[in-house]
């Protein structure tokens, strides 16, 4: 008899909790009227246990939230990653912060030789896996390597933006404040020719090549030299034109930033052009301006009719 009073208790606490986990006051009413004491007040000992459960969950999950670091990186930025034979680079199209399935990010991967772009998962939110793509040492040739994107052949002049000993700023890897950090120096070869080997893989497993050439390298003012794989203003930008907001992803084509005359201007650093954002003062006394009321005037100046389109009006 008391087995089966303790199944039937168990049976209709959890059909009424079947959406709260918790019973509300109105079903411990209508439970107190089909109940007896006794089974009521089990009813109550497993209502106080669920209680007790939820909010050691909640405490849980404060405390786990508190000790998780916060994933280095976000949807759409650049990174490159190691596959084991090699690194290659991509932008994450997917993030998972809690760890759910595994994986912490989702990365698609960009079109090599030997390797098409295909979507990857990566374990771990480390430096030993997955870096953010920037300018890189000497010593990090791999990932150099598994970043570059191959240059065609051309026999016609340089199209690039930057020429040997342009003043430029480039990115490295990101400060201790986690913000984008650029670092200023000057280009000290166009096009250089990277070190061996230029294969990856075996016969056993795919195989590929690596670019044998990069876009630039340039020599720090803090002294050493970086290798910028790619020509673009993500990595490599005229010096003087470091982002004025900085930022922790991937770094912005378009900025709001003041003039050395203080203007506002929004600024493409794709192009290099910009749009100023702010009015002229409002006490300008420009030629612009003075032609500008002119026109108000003329505008605002009464019409004169002739006696014949005044009787055509019925005005006289």
């Amino acid at each position: 008899l008391h087995s089966a009073l303790e199944s039937y208790v168990k049976e209709r606490c959890f059909v009424m909790s079947q959406q709260t986990n918790l019973l509300s006051q109105e079903q411990l009413q209508m439970l107190q009227q089909q109940l007896t004491p006794e089974q009521m007040r089990q009813v109550l000992d497993w209502q106080q246990q669920q209680q007790r459960q939820q909010q050691l969950a909640r405490e849980q999950e404060q405390a786990w939230q508190q000790q998780r670091p916060d994933l280095r990186f976000d949807l759409n930025d650049r990174v490159v990653c190691n596959l084991g034979v090699r690194w290659a680079a991509g932008h994450i199209v997917g993030t998972d912060p809690d760890m759910k399935d595994d994986w912490c990010y989702v990365v698609k991967l960009d079109n090599r030789p030997g390797l098409v772009g295909r979507t990857i998962s990566v374990p771990h939110d480390s430096d030993h896996v997955c870096v953010q793509e920037v300018c890189f040492l000497p010593p990090q040739m791999e990932q150099v390597k598994g970043a570059a994107p191959e240059i065609p052949e051309t026999s016609a002049k340089s199209t690039l933006r930057f020429a040997s000993g342009d003043r430029v700023s480039v990115r490295v890897r990101n400060g201790a404040d986690k913000l984008e950090n650029w670092l200023p120096g000057k280009v000290d070869a166009e096009y250089p020719e990277l070190p061996g080997p230029h294969t990856w893989g075996d016969e056993d497993e795919v195989m590929g090549s690596f670019p044998i050439k990069v876009a630039y390298r340039v020599k720090l003012d803090r002294g050493g030299v970086v290798f910028c794989h790619l020509d673009n203003y993500t990595l490599i930008r005229r010096e003087g034109l470091e982002p004025q907001t900085r930022v922790k992803g991937i770094s912005k084509r378009m900025e709001e930033r003041k003039t050395p005359d203080g203007a506002l201007v929004r600024f493409d650093h794709g192009t290099e052009r910009q749009k100023r954002l702010d009015r002229p003062n409002s006490n300008d006394s420009s030629p612009n301006k003075a032609e500008q009321q002119t026109k108000n005037k003329t505008a605002k100046a009464p019409i004169e009719l002739t006696p014949e389109q005044r009787k055509a009006l019925f005005l006289e």
